[in-house]
């Protein structure tokens, strides 16, 4: 992906997490997403095959 393009974070896929070690566990590590945005990524994900074993921290996010 390009430095210039961005996804929105609905579009932004599973893909990010799956790799051998699990960035999941800490990729919103003390980060507060907006409750709108933090419910478009897990709605975005809960579309999606997900990967089973993962840990995931949302931070201090929060969701409808």
């Amino acid at each position: 992906m390009s430095r210039g393009h961005r996804l929105g974070i609905k579009e932004q896929g599973i893909e990010v997490v799956r790799k051998p070690i699990n960035p999941a566990a800490d990729m919103f590590l003390g980060v507060k997403l907006s409750t709108q945005n933090y419910d478009a990524l897990l709605i975005g994900w809960d579309a999606q095959t997900l990967q089973n074993d993962v840990t995931f921290n949302g931070g201090n996010s929060t969701y409808c």
